[in-house]
């Protein structure tokens, strides 16, 4: 494997990672390692970079799937839709019910309520909505969440 593709597998799971322990991981001096990131963000290949880390419950997340008709107004609605900030992903999905899953995140489920009820159902072409509220974590962006207490059965039937 190339070094740019061992950075950017490096960079994936530790984005933290100086550029001096990157270098020390690849065999190159950390000069080179910020030569190849430079590269890598003027070239659009890193769009960013971001921490994980637990809020403490302090938001609430929920997976919006997005049925469109027609189908050509697919790019329409993903470009409003990643306009907004709730909007944390967005994934176009080969699904015989929906085109679209959106990650969001509010303060609050009625944030979440408001944002589908009067901003994703009102966009022209939206034909139907399931929203799924994320009621605990297991693993997010690679990692393991641990847990302090044995887990039961979370399950919640609405």
């Amino acid at each position: 494997m190339e070094n740019t593709e061992k950075l950017l597998k490096l960079l994936e799971k530790n984005a933290m990672l100086t550029n001096e322990q990157l270098g020390s991981m690849l065999g190159v001096p950390a000069v080179e390692v910020e030569a190849m990131k430079r590269k890598l963000l003027d070239d659009g290949i890193i769009k960013g970079s971001s921490i994980f880390y637990d809020d403490g419950g302090a938001t609430v997340k929920a997976i919006i799937e997005i049925s469109v008709t027609p189908a050509e107004l697919r790019n329409e609605i993903a470009t409003a839709l990643a306009s907004c900030p709730q909007v944390k992903n967005l994934y176009l999905v080969a699904s015989e019910e929906y085109d679209f899953s959106a990650f969001v995140e509010a303060n609050d489920m009625s944030e979440i309520s408001d944002f589908v009820a009067d901003f994703v159902s009102h966009l022209e072409g939206v034909k139907a909505t399931a929203t799924h509220v994320l009621m605990k974590r297991y693993k997010e962006s690679g990692f393991n969440i641990s847990t302090k207490k044995k887990d039961k059965d979370e399950r919640v039937d609405l």
